[in-house]
């Protein structure tokens, strides 16, 4: 029997991701759920269903496949709508997806990433220098996190340092879904700063994005170029950001797991893993549509044309696929892949920017003070359905 119940989509201090996750999770594998403002969708909790979708045909990618928003039942200026009614790599199928990610993929392979390891060691050891200096307790999210993410994104992208506390804002807005005027002012900044980009060339990736070419020598339209550099200012830093702030604030709420990487039971790298897969930064994403009905055992269905969420934290926390401790956090277990990155042929295309970063700023920040730990006080969540990271992450650096 098709289960009718919604699942409410939001966090709070008193439902964070973790817990919201976990209502996913035993809503069922297909359950129904619903975004403050009315926008129901059905939602998609358990691994094997949700890879599986990532690679079915049967669902593809792009608002315009959505029954309630081409006729007209939902409010196309809802933040979420707004949010996701952008025509880029991450919601294109098919052969222009393949065209966008060759165009956009080579600034994100291991040897460019390599070439950054000297650049981001150089402003994480700037960033720790002032995290030593700063009045305890310290946010190490805001003093440390953001501005090694973002910073190492602008080198990247070639945007100018100036940029970055506007454009911090706008993405933040965006993410927490709350304005309908953040996707809009995100916008604004990328035009403005393509235009920059295209008075003075660099030979960075939003330069390279403006001379660029297909396969068949075509260049980009002007909204591919928008809305694609949209994609990259937006994901290039948020996600990173969050990762690095719930993996340090998780180390720091499971000393036998950092006295495990410490002796060696573990690596880093396991850590990196580990966390990504118990707390990633992406709770929820949209969006999937079916182009057909997709019939679930126990007499669920998706029907043609319903919009599908894809609730990334419920699957990774999923015991079929990691077992029964699937809900802890443990880098010396071995688990198996998670999906913090996607899976499928849309996954992350920054993930090897993401993996470096954490790899290098991880055993440098525990390397600086050994003694670090959680300040008494600690701030609530981010109010996003998407991302998951504390709004701040108060630390002591100094001997308890």
């Amino acid at each position: 029997m098709q289960r009718t119940d919604r699942i409410s989509i939001h966090t709070s201090a008193d439902r964070p991701a973790h817990a919201m996750a976990r209502e996913l999770y035993e809503a069922g594998p297909v359950p129904t759920v619903e975004f403050p403002g009315g926008i129901v969708v059905k939602a998609l909790t358990r691994d094997a269903e949700l890879r599986a979708a990532l690679t079915d045909p049967r669902f593809v990618r792009g608002i315009r496949h959505w029954r309630a928003y081409t006729e007209g039942e939902i409010d196309t200026e809802h933040p979420i709508v707004q949010f996701m009614n952008v025509d880029h790599m991450l919601t294109a199928n098919g052969h222009d997806h393949l065209r966008l990610r060759k165009i956009l993929q080579p600034g994100f392979t291991r040897r460019p990433m390599e070439a950054l390891r000297p650049i981001v060691s150089a402003i994480l050891d700037e960033l720790l220098d002032d995290v030593a200096r700063a009045p305890q307790p310290v946010d190490l999210k805001a003093a440390l996190s953001f501005p090694l993410t973002v910073r190492v994104l602008c080198h990247l992208l070639g945007l100018d340092a100036q940029h970055i506390p506007e454009m911090g804002e706008h993405i933040r807005r965006a993410f927490n879904q709350q304005d309908e005027t953040a996707n809009a002012a995100v916008r604004t900044f990328v035009t403005d700063v393509l235009a920059e980009k295209r008075a003075a060339p660099d030979d960075r990736i939003l330069s390279h994005m403006l001379t660029a070419r297909d396969a068949d020598g075509a260049p980009l339209s002007d909204a591919e170029l928008t809305a694609n550099a949209m994609l990259l200012v937006s994901a290039g830093f948020e996600t990173t950001m969050g990762a690095l702030t719930n993996i340090v604030r998780a180390l720091l709420e499971h000393p036998e797991q950092l006295a495990a990487v410490r002796s060696g039971a573990t690596t880093w790298g396991q850590v990196v893993e580990e966390g990504l897969r118990y707390d990633g930064p992406v709770n929820t994403l949209g969006w999937l549509f079916a182009t057909e009905d997709v019939h679930y055992p126990g007499g669920e269905v998706i029907r043609a044309g319903d919009a599908v969420l894809l609730c990334f934290m419920a699957a990774n926390h999923d015991p079929d696929r990691h077992g029964p401790a699937a809900t802890a956090f443990d880098a010396v277990a071995a688990h198996q892949s998670h999906l913090a990155f996607g899976h499928g042929v849309h996954h992350c295309l920054g993930r090897p920017l993401a993996e470096l970063e954490l790899s290098i700023a991880l055993p440098g920040i525990f390397a600086r003070f050994p003694d670090l730990r959680l300040a008494p006080d600690q701030d609530i969540p981010e109010p996003s359905p998407i991302m998951n990271h504390p709004r701040t992450l108060p630390v002591l650096t100094g001997p308890a």
